[in-house]
């Protein structure tokens, strides 16, 4: 499915060479998944190489801390043209609009035109929101 894909753990000893050898892949154009504008999409049209996109899988103030520390890099940004709906509602959001790793990954990915209806992107969305609904329902959490 995707085919360019590492996992670094920022803050380990030598994350910071592994983020500069992603960077400086010459077959992709390196981006950070991080809330901006919808004109940050013109990054996608501009280069025309695949994406090597950068994922903070953290809480916001770690993510921003992060981001501000990788923008040093003179990497650029992308974010969602549309913010879907949070579906993940099992823990209260500092904002309305933040939706957790997973659903801002698929709906970014459906985005890039890597999903259609019934791609597997689309499917997991669905899964997803299945699972919510069912650990709501075991904690005893209302179901929106």
């Amino acid at each position: 499915m995707l085919e360019n894909n590492a996992l670094i753990y920022i803050g380990e000893n030598g994350w910071e060479k592994k983020i500069e050898d992603e960077i400086t892949r010459s077959k992709y154009t390196p981006v950070i998944f991080f809330p901006t504008s919808p004109d940050g999409q013109s990054v996608v049209e501009e280069m025309g190489k695949p994406l090597n996109i950068i994922v903070f899988d953290t809480n916001w103030s770690s993510a921003r801390r992060w981001f501000y520390k990788l923008g040093a890099m003179k990497v650029k940004k992308i974010g969602l043209r549309k913010v879907p709906p949070s579906k993940y509602y099992l823990r209260k959001q500092s904002k309305k609009e933040n939706l957790c790793t997973f659903q801002a990954v698929t709906s970014l990915l459906e985005e890039l035109g890597t999903g259609s209806p019934g791609s597997p992107f689309t499917r997991m969305n669905e899964i997803f929101a299945l699972w919510v609904k069912s650990l709501a329902r075991e904690r005893g959490l209302t179901i929106p």
